[in-house]
């Protein structure tokens, strides 16, 4: 597709490490276009890349471009309350898995964490992800225009350590594997 002009680049999306190496070895082998980019699902609670995904990745010189790095919006503090009338939980049941007390605490901890160095939690959920230089971008679901505005001032925002230690420790989740959702997998006898 791409060597016809209909594509410039592909790239594959919640891809396990084995098949991002896969995919990379079987481009070599064949002389053909490897993928540029990975789109893993990405967050404050959802931190499995970090364990093979991102060096996998770098080592293969693709990008990632993370995909609900505010956990469809529970990183913003719209549900420190409870569920809003027009929100997306209200219309959405796998959302709720993820709308547990102890995530909903983190938020309001989190919250304390953003208000101190005067920037809102959701743009200090979104430098968190963006302070890793593996890290190409973040798609953020915006329904609003005020929304865009809002975020992209995360990407001038530089967190401390001090921040970043205070953050994990609000946290409390190292990456691990099997990720706690179903991600989308590509099994070896569809690559044929």
């Amino acid at each position: 597709m791409i060597e016809a002009g209909k594509i410039r680049y592909w790239g594959t999306s919640s891809w396990s490490a084995a098949q991002i190496e896969r995919a990379n070895a079987m481009a070599k082998e064949l002389n053909a276009h490897p993928p540029i980019v990975e789109q893993p699902l990405y967050n404050m609670f959802r931190r499995h890349i970090e364990l093979e995904i991102m060096e996998v990745a770098k080592g293969n010189g693709m990008g990632l471009t993370a995909y609900s790095p505010l956990a469809q919006g529970i990183l913003t503090g719209k549900y420190n309350n409870g569920i809003p009338k027009d929100s997306r939980a209200a219309h959405e049941e796998n959302l709720k898995n993820d709308l547990i007390e102890e995530n909903i605490e983190k938020v309001r901890k989190l919250a304390k964490v953003a208000e101190r160095i005067e920037i809102s939690v959701g743009n200090l959920a979104l430098a968190w992800i963006l302070r890793k230089p593996e890290i190409s971008c973040a798609i953020i679901g915006a329904s609003k225009p005020h929304h865009i505005t809002e975020n992209v001032k995360a990407s001038d925002i530089k967190l401390t350590n001090d921040d970043l230690a205070e953050i994990n420790n609000i946290l409390d989740n190292e990456p691990s594997w099997p990720p706690t959702y179903e991600p989308f997998l590509f099994y070896e006898d569809k690559m044929h």
